[in-house]
């Protein structure tokens, strides 16, 4: 902390990129619903620790969530101790992410090269776009990421220099032990798989001492046993046994309909990550590196791409690891040389990409503007219902985002053109931030408007009340978040121990019990079921009742009193 606080005061650069990364990721995270299905899950689970006082056994629905392990549901409890079950809380955790991200990097940076890297690193890491979309989410990626970041990093120092070994692997088993709390084996496998390929390509004559090993193996193994071990002496191994199967149909199957091509993740990547991947490009296809640092990264980089590639589940945050060291490999094309000094290839590339991202910028509001006149060519109910939501209308001025966006790539160029690249920085990353943050709140807010608002704010009606609440036809997380789903009543607690002897199960075959429950059973409690547009079952049964339709959805009651 004292590091923290001499660097600020002395370092203006540094001063710089901690408050544009505080305003960057703070203050709009709580201005736009969650968004189903992964950060209200999440989200919910963290509330569910809180509601049942149970912090070890990660729940959905008061029900075993056996797809993910509780570090991160750990935090957004304590946030949303501190500010409420809502949207902020549920986010903070990755805002403070985003904000140790930009710091570690900075100072890492610094210590590897000098200062001058470290501010530019950073900077380039905080104006490219997913990154900064991920630290407003509140989606478990971003601290796993950090996790691994540090642990192999620590690991490359503990192989590569003879200071402070055994200390580095110590710190490198720590922080690969918490991506293993975050997110499950994958944050052990990024990590092996990183020095297994690198003391390969050293032909074995760089290699840990057997002492270095135990550390690792002990820290990685105290750290994981904190959750991992405790789970197995007071609840058996079934539970570890689901998780494990759980991540093995991840890589071996297109687990809820996220199956992608092979090389979907080079796309997501390459146009995602824009600067960095274009910047990085010099790096990623030269054969010689600057230093065994920048082989390192690249190492990461292609492991965290090959793996997440063959993986037959494939969905946009899983290649996120990839931003790091592309973000530093970056830094290091750019960080001695004038813009003009670039392939002109490359620089061909960033205009074109600079291009299309104003093109998007300016087409998402428009898209709302004139919605009427696209929707005849859209085939789905659904999205055409949802543009009639009488309740958003974009007005016109949030094209005009789109300036900010494009003079943070003008003064870019133009300040590296006069040798002025810190400073060109700063202007990208300041005016990237401010159209960021305008996006967020006037035009995503929006869009979300159009998607889901309607039924959440169906469920937030609901709160507090005794009812059955379900979606019909589509799966969701969002009534159980936005409805503040309890223990009892509860349908799916219910089937549960009547259909399937209170078995830990939470998908189907169960959600079908519960809808033939919620439908055509012998309810206790008035049931109130969201559709979409075109789902028709519920409008021919007689003693449903079809409360109002909006956007793309029809909402329902079933009075209790009232038996088929």
């Amino acid at each position: 902390m004292r590091l923290l606080l001499t660097e600020y005061k002395e370092s203006k650069n540094f001063r710089f990129i901690f408050i544009v990364a505080v305003i960057a990721f703070v203050p709009t995270i709580g201005m736009v619903h969650l968004f189903d299905w992964d950060e209200i899950n999440f989200a919910e689970s963290a509330r569910e620790m809180m509601v049942s006082g149970d912090y070890f056994q990660v729940q959905v629905n008061f029900s075993p969530f056996w797809e993910k392990p509780p570090l991160f549901f750990w935090l957004q409890s304590a946030s949303m101790h501190t500010f409420g079950v809502n949207e902020f809380g549920a986010r903070f955790p990755n805002a403070l992410a985003g904000i140790v991200t930009i710091i570690v990097i900075y100072f890492l940076g610094k210590k590897e090269k000098s200062a001058r890297f470290g501010t530019i690193w950073a900077l380039l890491y905080l104006a490219s776009f997913l990154p900064q979309i991920y630290f407003r989410s509140a989606i478990i990626d971003p601290v796993f990421n950090l996790f691994i970041f540090l642990s192999t990093y620590y690991l490359f120092k503990a192989l590569t220099e003879s200071e402070l070994k055994n200390k580095r692997a110590l710190w490198a088993g720590i922080f690969c032990g918490l991506a293993l709390l975050t997110k499950g084996p994958v944050g052990f496998l990024l990590v092996f798989l990183t020095f297994l390929v690198f003391i390969v390509i050293k032909k074995f004559k760089i290699l840990p001492t057997f002492k270095q090993f135990a550390i690792f193996a002990l820290s990685v193994f105290a750290v994981s046993f904190l959750w991992f071990g405790a789970e197995v002496i007071n609840n058996g191994p079934w539970f570890l046994v689901e998780f494990i199967n759980y991540q093995i149909e991840l890589f071996s199957q297109g687990v809820a309909g996220h199956e992608q091509p092979f090389y979907y993740h080079f796309i997501v990547v390459f146009f995602g990550t824009f600067p960095l991947a274009v910047l990085a490009l010099p790096s990623l296809i030269r054969r010689k590196r600057e230093s065994e640092l920048e082989q390192w990264w690249t190492i990461l980089f292609w492991v965290v791409m090959i793996i997440f590639s063959i993986a037959t589940t494939k969905i946009v945050h899983y290649s996120s690891m990839t931003y790091l060291p592309l973000s530093f490999l970056a830094a290091v094309v750019i960080h001695q040389i004038n813009w003009s000094d670039l392939k002109k290839w490359t620089r061909r590339i960033y205009v074109f990409m600079a291009v299309f991202f104003s093109i998007a910028f300016l087409a998402l509001p428009l898209i709302g503007m004139f919605n009427a006149s696209i929707t005849p060519y859209i085939e789905d109910p659904f999205a055409v219902a949802g543009f009639d939501n009488p309740d958003i209308s974009f007005v016109g001025f949030e094209s005009f985002i789109v300036v900010f966006f494009v003079a943070a790539i003008v003064m870019f160029i133009k300040f590296w053109k006069a040798d002025k690249l810190v400073k060109a920085l700063q202007w990208n990353t300041l005016l990237f931030s401010v159209a960021m943050s305008l996006t967020m709140v006037f035009v995503v807010k929006k869009i979300e408007g159009y998607a889901q608002r309607p039924m959440i704010e169906f469920y937030e009606n609901l709160q507090g009340e005794d009812v059955y609440v379900s979606p019909i036809g589509f799966k969701s997380y969002a009534q159980f978040f936005y409805f503040q789903q309890t223990e009892w009543p509860n349908a799916h607690l219910e089937m549960r121990e009547e259909k399937f002897n209170n078995e830990a199960v939470l998908y189907a075959p169960l959600e079908q019990e519960v809808k033939l429950f919620l439908l055509y059973g012998d309810i206790e409690h008035d049931a109130y079921l969201v559709t979409k547009i075109q789902h028709e079952e519920l409008d021919n049964i007689e003693y449903i009742e079809h409360l109002y339709t909006k956007g793309g959805y029809k909402f329902y009651k079933r009075d209790a009193n009232i038996t088929p």
